[in-house]
């Protein structure tokens, strides 16, 4: 099971600091779909481009998991799910990009870096949902399963991620 950050060691960056993932598509390709359902493969990190129609989540769900499941890392499979099923949704719903990247990144032996990265520089923030509403909780649920998450924003767009660890490396 993952260590849930439960508020500890989160930040947000606002900046373009060196992430795992970051700089991984230009903003270029991402404006055109260039490589659209295309994968790049490193050892320890995986990223796909994918359309952006309402069939994505679900795709980048399944690619999360193969990779997942190819680390031997399955115990994060169920969190990685929820949180790239709603990063995805989020770049769907809200931005004009013709593709929507997606990167796992194995930083550590036991912890993953997820991220999802559009065209829009426009930066998402949680909401604060009434009880009847039926949207606006992704980023809330997001920060309760990552051990930490942020948004770092490019010339070309943004990527947000979150990182999940398995026990407390």
């Amino acid at each position: 099971m993952s260590k849930r950050g439960g508020g500890r060691n989160r930040e947000q960056h606002t900046r373009e600091p060196r992430q795992p993932g970051a700089g991984v598509i230009t903003g270029t390709e991402l404006a055109r779909g260039v490589g659209t359902n295309q994968r790049e493969t490193e050892i320890n990190k995986q990223t796909e481009k994918f359309p952006r129609e309402p069939e994505t989540p679900q795709a980048a769900r399944r690619f999360v998991e193969s990779t997942l499941h190819s680390w031997d890392l399955t115990e994060l499979a169920n969190d990685a799910n929820l949180i790239v099923s709603e990063l995805v949704t989020n770049a769907v719903c809200h931005t004009n990009s013709d593709a929507i990247c997606v990167i796992v990144d194995r930083i550590a032996e036991r912890r993953v870096h997820l991220g999802v990265a559009d065209g829009s520089r426009t930066m998402p923030f949680p909401g604060h949902p009434s009880l009847d509403a039926t949207r606006g909780r992704g980023l809330l649920l997001i920060d309760t399963l990552a051990y930490r998450w942020g948004t770092n924003r490019h010339h070309w767009g943004k990527q947000v991620w979150a990182e999940l660890r398995v026990g407390d490396e």
